[in-house]
């Protein structure tokens, strides 16, 4: 599971946050904790795109050191920005909510090529349309088993209230679920429409399906597309 960073603003810069939180209370006693959360993490963002130059930096950790939060052996050091000598000795935990993660998930996705993912696809219709007597389970379980299919998550270092924490698990939970819904209805109408195309051309849905691939080969290339017939 991949970590949420933190940013770490110098002590000054937490001036602006009691203003906004004090303000929040006297406008209005009837506003929601949610809404004054939510107030305060706006003004967080402002001081942090003001003192983007003033952010923490990590560095070695100091020689046999614990981390500062919680005791455990300390695997890098943040040195706070305008003070030269001090570095806070931080656990493996407490850097990734500091800093980020050092693998998170959103670059894997992020480096997915188009390439990879018309592959990806390709494999996918292949299976399906080679094994059209086999249960559709199956032969899903198979496509994500090729495909190296995973469930993304991220976890929190910071503590979040019962409800919003579930409320964060859940909505995960449920866009993956329906991104994975979403993939089998376009598998399913892909199929059909493939189907439908090798019966009009007198051909079989698996050399439907090898012209596709080169003809998606030679778009995703350098020279220009070929004209599909």
């Amino acid at each position: 599971m991949a970590a949420v960073g933190s940013t770490q603003f110098p002590h000054e810069a937490l001036a602006p946050l009691e203003t906004v939180h004090q303000n929040a209370q006297s406008t209005s006693s009837r506003m929601s904790l949610s809404t004054r959360l939510l107030a305060l993490v706006d003004a967080g963002h402002q001081v942090a795109d003001a003192a983007v130059m003033d952010r923490a930096e990590r560095v070695p950790a100091p020689a046999k050191s614990a981390c500062w939060i919680c005791g455990i052996s300390a695997v890098c050091g943040e040195k706070l920005p305008g003070r030269r000598h001090r570095v806070r000795p931080l656990c493996q935990d407490h850097a990734d909510a500091v800093f980020g993660a050092q693998n998170p998930a959103w670059r894997r996705m992020d480096a997915k090529t188009q390439r990879e993912i018309v592959e990806e696809w390709l494999r996918g219709m292949t299976l399906l349309a080679c094994n059209t007597n086999r249960p559709v389970g199956e032969v899903f379980a198979e496509i994500a088993a090729v495909n190296d299919v995973r469930t993304e998550s991220v976890r929190l270092t910071t503590p979040l209230p019962p409800g919003e924490a579930h409320d964060l698990t859940q909505t995960i939970r449920a866009i993956h679920r329906l991104h994975g819904r979403e993939k089998s209805v376009h598998a399913m109408v892909t199929q059909i429409l493939i189907g439908w195309c090798a019966r009009a051309r007198g051909d079989t849905p698996e050399r439907v399906l090898q012209q596709l691939a080169l003809t998606l080969d030679d778009w995703l290339s350098d020279t220009p597309p070929p004209n599909a017939t």
